[in-house]
């Protein structure tokens, strides 16, 4: 679901690799984390275990995929709130995973919609912001019409801004501004 420029991944290594290098490592259960790496606000750790046998579904139930063989703890140097409302995007895909009405198709035309979404706030966001050089309030009144207001929304378009292609900005960045309009418009 993250934009292809976000993602820098390291899928299963035997030491700790740098930030600067990934943004998503995997690392086997022996490797050793930095303590300034788990008491940082920037990182999440997920720890993955096999679930305990009595937590698992009955014999026949399973399939070789499910993710019930597994519990999950999580854990950053920040609290991370369960009752913590998130970004609205990630509300809206719980949504539409959650929900059983939907068919497979309907839910993947949904999550494919709702990144299209906000890939164009954020491009909004980048242009408002990176090219027009507009001022902190008039930003502020932005996000409230794009409805990305609150304080994980604006995390969650920033982030997603660093994806933007390098082509795409620099496109953007040499669009010449066009003049102020002389007359106020309707």
């Amino acid at each position: 679901m993250l934009p292809v420029g976000c993602v820098r991944v390291i899928p299963y290594s035997s030491q700790y690799e740098e930030a600067y290098r990934c943004n998503f490592l995997g690392l086997s259960p022996h490797v050793q984390i930095p303590t300034h790496v788990l008491s940082s606000e920037f990182a999440v750790v997920v720890e993955v275990h096999t679930a305990a046998p009595s937590s698992l579904p009955p014999a026949g139930c399973e399939d070789d995929q499910s993710l019930s063989k597994y519990e999950f703890v999580v854990t950053s140097g920040s609290a991370v709130a369960a009752d913590r409302v998130g970004p609205t995007i990630l509300n809206k895909m719980e949504a539409a995973l959650t929900n059983q009405n939907l068919s497979v198709d309907v839910v993947d035309q949904c999550l494919i919609c709702l990144k299209e979404e906000w890939m164009n706030k954020v491009k909004v966001l980048f242009k408002f912001t990176k090219v027009d050089s507009r001022p902190k309030e008039d930003t502020q009144k932005l996000l409230s019409i794009l409805g990305a207001s609150e304080e994980d929304n604006v995390k969650l378009l920033k982030f997603w801004m660093t994806g933007l292609s390098k082509t795409y900005k620099s496109h953007l960045m040499s669009t010449v501004r066009s003049p102020p309009a002389t007359e106020p418009r309707n």
